[in-house]
């Protein structure tokens, strides 16, 4: 037999698991919706790392939208200035492959993050694939890499400060392939690659060139990109120069056996053809078809061969500007040139250099080759022999060359000069070697002694930071600095509530003000005081209003209850009236203007219409003949207020309310009225007085629509104008014509 119970027992303790299965379900659905993982990785693509440049695919940024991109590019710029570890990426939506891509682009881009580290951590949410928190790791301290960027940001600013602002792009271009040559080493150790490796360690390999000469490109306003060939296992440089783009190799352009002086220009400005291709110039060629460009333009932009066999090809040594023109020594000359986005173009030759070098070892042979290199300081323009360095007075154009520096007899016996340099201050960097394909040993001496002005102040400094300032040589521009120490702060008054403690040099608050001593709380009359100082810290609130005083209640402060204005009683009045006419009564009424009261109402009786009164309405006077003011009375039209030319008598009249019918034109009603000239008389008019026009002398037209005239009066129309027309309903032109006949007017009088 069934158990009724057993069986509500056994329903009651499924349905508890049902309801805790089904929480738990949910529970867990939520938290698996949520999960997230981490993750570390390193990006290969990175040149500051000694990686290259590799292709987009479509999984990375390129389904990132462009809007996004901005947004996280300007928040990560912030983030990597300050140092920042973790950031927030959950509102960005970049998934995983995103990311990587992105902040490959983006070191890529920024050379001056030479401190952030390729490898990062991040967390991301497993469902969507979204990143939701990226964590930097910087490659050192706060401190030193403040120190490096401080130093960073230094030598980039000297360099920048060495272009002329009237240099086109080409000019630009040329001078930082040559400083970069020139101040730059290969690393044959393969240990250095970031553009702070080749500005302050002045030793890298080709990516340290390249992000070097892109960093300087994009300071002086230049589009430039980065190129790069996994076969070739090397990096260098898209650069636009006008409407054009052009390959540049710095880093081959500089000898792998660092010369002094030498700076080749054989790889500036190239088109992708020349580039790819042997020839007699072109020794080593970029012979690989996977170049990867890191912007948007790509070889087929670097179309142009406007360069491709520039005379520079065969320049090793560095050119020089100086008061608008370049030198440099082409075709063993030491040769003048004007700049422009379409190259160096000759202007006069400065020098024969006909000297040769000899073979080492041998007393016959010479190399055809000149390396007497060029370099200008001072306004000296200084080139080489094998055994000294000779300026020459770029003033003074026919001035003899003089001996700027003789090798010693023990240098003689080491080698021949192959290359020099002369730095900023005036130091002559030489190298000296048997052969001119070996570095040989490098030496440096003062060029000149120099000439000090006094000292000027470059930077004041403040209390606590240091000043500094400036002698300058007066032939070579060089300059020394000097520290000026700070002095520390000289305190000023103490503090009080409200005035804390500064500086009087420098403003620097040194005690913070203490902040006032809040008395009672303000009221409607009473501000509230600080308890030390007596200042006001809040005003008197100032009484709220109640509802507006009226003629006869008192406004009151909703606050306190003061009585803020008294009842003014009705103290301005006015009489409002109505005429009382024929229908209606009429009122006098006092009201006030404040509050719109009546102070007092008097009624006036209706008018009584009485036959035979008269009532001006307008110009027009009229006398009551029906006394009716249902609209069946009627009255007569009596005459003018005062003179007008033209008038109408119309079919009704409204007085004092009421309507009466106009059915009578009175007695010399305009008799003597010289000025009327056309009157019109309307429908209900059935009698004219006599003499009504009696020598109305400019009256021409008289205009009659009523069909009921039955009498004219005697004289009526005598004196009008002799040429006067009478315009009558057709339909009783005849017996019109019989009415007004003999009416005082003249035979000329037409009735029409």
């Amino acid at each position: 037999m069934l158990n009724i119970k057993s069986l509500h027992v056994t329903a009651r303790n499924f349905l508890c698991f049902l309801i805790m299965f089904l929480m738990f379900s949910y529970c867990f659905v939520q938290v698996h919706a949520s999960e997230t993982d981490e993750e570390e990785t390193t990006l290969s693509a990175v040149l500051q790392d000694g990686g290259l440049l590799e292709e987009e695919t479509d999984s990375g940024i390129m389904a990132f939208r462009m809007a996004d991109q901005g947004e996280m590019e300007r928040m990560l710029v912030a983030a990597v200035e300050n140092l920042q570890g973790n950031i927030p990426m959950r509102e960005y939506g970049m998934t995983v492959s995103e990311l990587s891509t992105f902040l490959i682009k983006f070191l890529n881009n920024h050379p001056e993050y030479f401190y952030l580290n390729s490898s990062y951590n991040y967390s991301y949410d497993k469902s969507s694939n979204i990143v939701t928190e990226l964590r930097l790791t910087y490659k050192a301290t706060a401190p030193k890499v403040n120190e490096m960027v401080a130093a960073y940001n230094s030598k980039v600013e000297e360099i920048i400060s060495g272009v002329n602002p009237s240099w086109s792009d080409l000019e630009k271009a040329l001078y930082v392939n040559d400083y970069l040559a020139l101040h730059c080493e290969y690393d044959n150790s393969h240990t250095y690659h970031s553009s702070y490796d080749a500005l302050i360690g002045q030793k890298a390999v080709c990516q340290g060139y390249a992000l070097a000469f892109f960093e300087l490109m994009k300071q002086l306003g230049i589009p430039c990109e980065l190129v790069t060939s996994d076969r070739l296992n090397h990096a260098w440089n898209l650069v636009q120069i006008g409407n054009y783009w052009y390959h540049v190799d710095v880093t081959w352009n500089d000898p792998v056996e660092d010369m002094c002086g030498r700076a080749r220009h054989v790889y500036l400005l190239k088109s992708t053809k020349w580039f790819r291709a042997p020839s007699v110039s072109n020794a080593f060629p970029h012979n690989a078809t996977d170049f990867v460009y890191s912007g948007p333009a790509g070889e087929s932009q670097a179309s142009s061969t406007a360069f491709d066999n520039c005379f520079w090809n065969v320049v090793d040594s560095a050119f020089s500007y100086h008061d608008g023109y370049w030198y440099g020594n082409y075709g063993s000359t030491l040769t003048k040139y004007t700049g422009s986005n379409g190259g160096l173009n000759k202007v006069d030759t400065i020098a024969a250099l006909d000297k040769k070098w000899p073979v080492w070892g041998s007393a016959s042979q010479t190399y055809s080759e000149n390396f007497s290199g060029c370099c200008i300081f001072g306004g000296q323009l200084y080139y080489a022999e094998p055994n000294k360095i000779l300026s020459l007075d770029l003033s003074s154009p026919s001035a003899e060359p003089v001996l700027a520096y003789e090798l010693t007899d023990r240098e003689q016996k080491m080698g021949y000069i192959y290359g020099f340099h002369i730095t900023k201050d005036g130091i002559l960097n030489y190298g000296i070697s048997q052969s001119p394909n070996s570095s040989g040993v490098r030496r440096e001496t003062d060029i000149h002694v120099h000439t000090f002005g006094a000292w000027i102040v470059a930077s004041s400094g403040t209390c606590l930071i240091d000043g500094e300032e400036y002698q300058k040589c007066s032939v070579c521009g060089f300059q020394k600095t000097r520290t000026i120490p700070a002095k520390g702060h000289t305190p000023g008054s103490g503090v009080t509530c409200t005035q804390a403690q500064t500086c009087m040099v420098c403003g620097e608050v040194l005690s913070q003000a203490k902040g006032h001593t809040p008395g009672p709380e303000a009221t409607c009359t009473s501000p509230q005081t600080c308890m030390i100082c007596q200042e006001v810290l809040a005003k008197a609130k100032g009484h709220t209003p109640g509802t507006a005083a009226t003629c006869t209640k008192d406004q009151k402060c909703t606050v306190c209850n003061t009585v803020i204005k008294r009842a003014t009683g009705h103290r301005h009045t006015e009489m409002k009236t109505k005429a009382a006419t024929f229908s209606n009564k009429g009122y006098v009424k006092i009201v006030c203007q404040d509050c719109g009261k009546t102070v007092s109402n008097k009624s006036i009786n209706k008018v009584k219409c009485k036959k035979g009164a008269a009532y001006t309405v307008g110009n027009y006077r009229y006398k009551i003949m029906s006394a009716k003011t249902d609209g069946k009375g009627t009255v007569s039209f009596a005459g003018l207020e005062k003179n007008v030319k033209k008038v109408t008598i119309g079919d009704t009249v409204k007085i004092m309310g009421a309507s009466f019918k106009i059915v009578k034109i009175e007695d010399r009603a305009l008799k003597n009225r010289t000025s009327i000239t056309s009157v019109t008389i309307g429908k209900n008019v059935h009698t004219i007085g006599k003499e009504a026009f009696y020598k109305t002398k400019s009256l021409r037209t008289i205009q009659i629509k009523s069909t009921k005239i039955s009498k004219v009066g005697t004289n009526a129309l005598k004196g009008i104008h002799e040429k006067a027309k009478l315009k009558v309903p057709k339909a009783k032109l005849k017996k019109y014509q019989g009415l007004f006949k003999n009416k005082g007017q003249k035979k000329t009088v037409k009735i029409s």
